[in-house]
């Protein structure tokens, strides 16, 4: 029986989703706090 490898697709769409993970769970909250705003303002436009 042959082993597929991962192909181009699959590491394109691991990369895509952990860029935008890191971004939501690391970069975001960062930026809040520098911002000095809570979440509340990310929805609500002054």
């Amino acid at each position: 029986m042959k082993v597929k490898g991962l192909g181009t697709w699959s590491i394109f769409m691991t990369l895509t989703l952990s860029v935008g993970l890191s971004n939501h769970v690391i970069v975001l909250p960062t930026v809040l706090e520098v911002s000095e705003r809570d979440w509340s303002g990310i929805f609500l436009l002054d």
